[in-house]
């Protein structure tokens, strides 16, 4: 799968913070509405939502490096 990664002039843009804010107010919306009783189906589509929502605001992290301890 492809990676999709910014840049901080990205990650800055109005763009994204439109994006950003869009994606957040459609995870907290699809996670209230799988709180009803639904379908498997239903259950199912909104599961898939809910990832596609949170991958796609996974694009705006900064990710660090972790360093990991040097062997003795």
């Amino acid at each position: 799968m492809a990676t999709l990664t910014l840049d901080q002039a990205e990650l800055d843009s109005e763009c994204w913070k439109k994006v950003s804010i869009y994606l957040q107010s459609a995870l907290a919306e699809t996670r209230e509405a799988n709180d009803n009783v639904l379908t498997e189906q239903e259950t199912a589509v909104n599961r898939g939502k809910i990832a596609h929502c949170k991958d796609m605001l996974r694009v705006g992290k900064v990710s660090t490096p972790k360093i990991l301890p040097a062997s003795v």
